[in-house]
């Protein structure tokens, strides 16, 4: 008798966020725009930063720091940036 030694695939695990990070989206170029929450005793809550290029702001809504960061992530190609 033969025996099977074909495994199943597993998907892969997702990358780990950074603290306080509640959104993050792909650029074309491989970058990240991120989304970070810095708590709610600060004036501009929100931020959004690009792995790849110098864009950061801030925001005091969450849905509209979301927005941004997408159409920053669509139209920024500028590859990550790594240390």
């Amino acid at each position: 008798m033969s025996q099977s030694t074909s495994t199943t695939q597993q998907p892969p695990s997702p990358t780990a966020r950074p603290d306080g990070v509640i959104a993050q989206y792909p650029t074309p170029a491989g970058a990240t725009v991120h989304v970070t929450d810095l708590g709610p005793d600060t004036h501009w809550r929100y931020t959004s930063q690009c792995t790849g290029c110098p864009h950061k702001d801030g925001y005091r809504n969450a849905d509209t720091a979301r927005s941004y960061a997408r159409t920053h992530a669509k139209k920024c190609y500028e590859p990550a940036v790594t240390a």
